[in-house]
């Protein structure tokens, strides 16, 4: 399984989230798939890297959203949609959850 645990995320990953910006306008994405399957702990911080990074994708892409996430895991059901945002009805339209057992 992995996991997130990050004290300050910024100061390790500003670098690459401001390369990411530059660089997810460029390509042609046609569709996007975010798999958190193997993710089973994710501490706040963690929670606004992810924020960060879905918003950046998502934003500037135009295509189908793919979730995989854990079918029995509370803190998927619940804090996916709220960090990636699908109350948006534009970002809701374009997402789609895929259930997995935890294995």
């Amino acid at each position: 399984g992995g996991s997130i645990r990050i004290d300050n995320p910024y100061k390790h990953l500003e670098q690459y989230l401001s390369e990411l910006d530059q660089l997810i306008p460029k390509e042609n994405i046609g569709r996007i798939e975010f798999d958190f399957k193997d993710l089973d702990f994710c501490n706040s911080n963690g929670f606004y890297i992810i924020m960060d990074i879905a918003e950046m994708i998502i934003g500037t892409t135009k295509g189908p959203i793919t979730v995989k996430r854990l079918k029995d895991d509370d803190w998927q059901q619940e804090t996916l949609p709220i960090l990636l945002n699908v109350d948006e009805a534009e970002i809701g339209a374009r997402t789609t959850f895929e259930e997995f057992a935890d294995i």
